[in-house]
């Protein structure tokens, strides 16, 4: 079955938003700023039809204000039939829970998709434009066969 890419992207930025929810041993969740989750979390983003599309994983939620909320240790792992599994590994991100964005300064990102790995620093990440940009320092490693990687110099 097709996935709808917006109805995805409005589910991903659902599922961030819904971090302040308690993950582990019975946790209340934060309702203010300076309040913060620890112990990790892990989130699973349907599609329409049922099938994760999305699992986020963090090792804590921090709430900045009522829709800011730093992020530390972010997994966030797509499964998509069409254009393929796709990893997105930050250290630290601040996510806009009134405009589903997130991004991240200064942070080494890691971005992976069968037959590439895209590293750099600083992350803007839009998902209801459906866009991932890397600010700087960016690198592009692209596998080929025998998983030989060439390298862009």
């Amino acid at each position: 079955m097709k996935r709808d890419p917006a109805i995805a992207a409005l589910a991903l930025g659902a599922a961030l938003a819904l971090v302040c929810l308690p993950a582990v041993r019975g946790q209340t969740p934060p309702l203010a700023a300076d309040q913060q989750i620890g112990g990790g979390f892990e989130r699973f983003i349907p599609d329409q039809a049922g099938e994760i599309a999305w699992v986020l994983k963090g090792t804590m939620a921090k709430f900045l204000s009522r829709q800011m909320i730093e992020i530390g240790g972010l997994l966030a792992q797509s499964y998509d039939p069409e254009t393929g599994d796709l990893k997105i590994q930050v250290d630290r991100v601040i996510f806009n829970s009134r405009t589903n964005e997130v991004s991240a300064g200064d942070e080494r990102v890691t971005l992976r998709r069968e037959g590439m790995v895209l590293t750099g620093r600083g992350i803007a990440w839009d998902p209801k434009a459906k866009t991932v940009r890397v600010m700087e320092d960016i690198r592009v490693l692209i596998k080929e066969q025998g998983n030989q990687g060439l390298f862009p110099l």
